[in-house]
This record gives structure tokens, sequence and C-alpha cells, in this order.
């Protein structure tokens, strides 16, 4: 088990091995029973006391050992400490066993990587009568696994089954479950059949829309053996099977309850370069007019877009682009009007209600966030912006100038701005 924070406080205890920063736990819950562990940060217990048992406990440097705390028992900040590990170390020096930041980091971009590889993969799906079958046939295997993309609702619901066909014996299965649009994923009572129990299955769980880590929550039971692993790095996973056997990664991992059966996921590679992530361009910028007005008559006054937004992309890659004023509004004659300023205005409907904000655009870089969602990759964000405004939803923008009254000269004047994408050079 691999998580930032550690949740044994339901009476069974972690077998197996583990890593986590914080655990919480209570007294005569025995965690880890073999190999290594490590707790990075902190160690609270709804009891007075706290217990590991695995073959070699790490623990953070700010942890105090006390060998001697009482009747006879050593404590871990104040905790005693019933049942003892068979070998005890400690960070030193500032140094950390696992540096779970770099950790996640590279969990978080495997999940990623395997998510973007899988998104073509998608297998045949039947479900008769509770009986869910992924047919893997025609999908390619890489390096010995076959990597496919399936949707939340195509997986088995409550004491559902699932079969996976068209894996070699000496294959793996890696299945990427898209989570778009769900927040909580279950797999109460579920059987695996046809020998898939015995099959290395990892489950991968992403955000396929948002391009992102699923942040949600996973809660996983099942009814019978099986040897697979769960990769959720931002994720809080809350395990109920007493048939579990394998790995977990989540953010926060939550112990109901589990078997002591032997086992283990063997490690999987993580394709990179076959499907690369298409890295975000600008194609073309806009214009703003802002027409002709009389001096003192108006303050402010929003501009009109003038040509086209475009830019390319991966669908559903959120994508960041900034834009600032590189040089204030000048006249044919060189005068500049330097108090005038420049504003872009978010209008927001995602609420319910139109919300608008405002940010600076003459000192500081403005921000404009969007979502490529076409299937070829293209945005146009004018013609998106002008959709959302008409039909009052999402996010759609505007430039303002304001400040107009302090502009002495007539004349006609510009201004440039320097658009950047921050996610790509």
């Amino acid at each position: 088990m691999f998580a930032r924070n550690m949740n044994t406080t339901q009476n069974h205890p972690v077998y197996g091995n583990f890593a986590t920063q914080n655990v919480k736990t209570q007294s005569w819950v025995v965690n880890g029973n073999k190999s290594l562990s490590y707790v990075q940060n902190n160690i609270t217990s709804e009891g007075d006391a706290i217990g590991f048992n695995s073959d070699t406990l790490v623990l953070g440097q700010s942890f105090n050992y006390n060998p001697d705390f009482q009747w006879g028992r050593p404590a871990i900040n104040g905790i005693r400490l019933d049942t003892v590990p068979k070998k005890l170390r400690q960070d030193a020096g500032g140094s950390k066993y696992i540096d779970f930041d770099a950790e996640f980091d590279r969990l978080n971009a495997s999940s990623a990587n395997i998510a973007n590889y899988s998104k073509n993969n998608v297998p045949a799906v039947n479900n008769y009568y509770g009986l869910v079958t992924f047919d893997a046939s025609n999908i390619p295997a890489k390096d010995n696994v076959k990597y496919m993309l399936v949707k939340d609702s195509d997986m088995p619901t409550m004491n559902g089954r699932l079969n996976v066909t068209g894996v070699a014996a000496d294959q793996k299965t890696v299945i990427t479950v898209d989570t778009t649009g769900v927040n909580d994923v279950s797999t109460t009572n579920l059987q695996f059949v046809n020998g898939t129990q015995d099959k290395s299955i990892l489950f991968n769980y992403y955000n396929e829309t948002g391009q992102s880590s699923f942040t949600g929550n996973v809660n996983w039971g099942t009814t019978n053996g099986n040897i697979g692993a769960i990769l959720a790095p931002q994720a809080t996973i809350t395990l109920a099977s007493t048939a579990f056997k394998g790995n977990i990664i989540a953010k926060n991992f939550i112990n109901t309850y589990m078997g002591e059966q032997p086992g283990n996921y063997p490690d999987v590679p993580v394709p990179t370069g076959d499907k690369p992530i298409t890295q975000p361009q600008l194609i073309s910028v806009p214009d703003v007019d802002f027409g002709s007005h009389k001096l003192g008559i108006q303050n402010s006054i929003i501009g009109d877009w003038q040509g086209n937004f475009a830019l390319e992309g991966q669908k559903g890659q959120a994508i960041n682009i900034n834009v600032a004023v590189t040089q204030p509004f000048t006249d044919v004659n060189g005068r500049i009007a330097d108090q005038l300023n420049l504003q872009l205005l978010q209008s927001n409907y995602q609420s319910g209600n139109l919300v608008t904000t405002s940010q600076e655009m003459n000192s500081s870089s403005a921000k404009i966030n969007y979502w490529i969602w076409q299937d070829n990759g293209q945005g146009n964000l004018l013609v998106d912006w002008q959709y959302n405004k008409e039909h009052n939803q999402n996010i759609f923008y505007a430039m303002q100038m304001s400040n107009l009254q302090t502009v002495k000269n007539t004349g006609s004047y510009t201004a440039k701005m320097r658009w950047t994408l921050t996610d790509s050079p």
C-alpha cells in the first residue's frame, strides 16, 4: 500500500507492507506483517497504543522513539508500541527514505501516460444480466501487456461479475477506467469469472475528458481472489475485500477490511512515445477594436474581437494562455496615453448566475483558461465564447479599456499585446 494518508481505524490491519506519510490507527490494530514499511510524518491512534509487525519499520526524522516508555514497552511520539517490528530504522541528517512528492509526480505521469496510450484501445463490451465481458481480442499487445480504456459505466455494478477475454495466459492486462463526470466509483461484491481472477490486472482510474488524475472516491470490494493493482494517485480508496492481494496506490487509503492472502502484482511497463500528447500551440491571435470616441465623454468601453483566435492541442487538454500589454497606447505622432488601462474580463455562468471578474493587463499578465473539446484537437476561442455568451453557459472573455478621460489629444491610438502559452514553449 502506497499512500500519503493511511487509515486503519476500522479494526482491520494492513497486511503485507506499506509506505505512507501519515497513518491513523487504533489500539490492537497491528499494521504490516512482512518486508519493510515506512511512516514519514505522523502517527495518530484512537486508543492508547499502536502496533507494527513489519520485518523492518522506517520512521521519518521527526519521530521520537522511547525504548522504555511504559510497562517495559517502547513508544513512538508518546504512543505505546505494543507490537514492535523486528527492526527499527529512522531517517537522519535530513534524508528521506522515500521522497513522496517526487514519487507521486512520477505516478501521476505514469497514470496519464497509460491512459493516453490506451485511449483508442476500446474493447468490445457486453453486459449479460450483470456479467460484463471485456473482449480485448482486437487490441494489440505491447510488451506483452494489453492496455484498454473503458468507461466507468461499463464496469459491473453491485454484485456484478467481470470477465476479460482475448488476453493470452502469459499476458498482463491494464484497464484504464474513465471517470469523466463521476466522483464516486464502486466495485461492491465484484466477482471475477472464467479465470479472470488469475490474471495480472491493473486498474488505472483517470479523468479522460479533463486529462487529469481522478480525485474522487474508489470503493473496492471483491468476493473472490484476484491478483491485481489499483493506480489512483490522487483519489481516496476504501478497501473492503478479504480477497484482494495486490498493490494499491492512492492519495488516501482507508482499510475497512482485507484478507491475508499472499500475492503481489508484477511491474508493467509504462508506455511512452507511441502516442505522445500534442503540445499546444497558438495558430492565430485576435485584435481588439475599441472604436472611435469623443474626448471626455466616456471613461470605459468594451472592445470587439477582430480576426481569429485559434489553437491546437490534445482533445480535453486544459490550456492556459497569458496576455500582457507590451507597448502602451500610442498615437501616430508618438504621444503615449500611459494612463489608459486594459483589463481582461471573464464572464462565467457555471454557477448558474453570471459572475464577472477582471484582471489587469498593464503591469502583469492576465490568464485565459481554455479546454479543447473538438476531436481534431482544434480550438476556435472566439466562436466558442460567442456560443457561451448567447446560451448563458460556461466562460467567455472580453477586453475593457478604462481611464479614457485621461486622454487629452485626438488621434488614432494603438497598443501591442503579447500572447503566450504557459503549457509549452
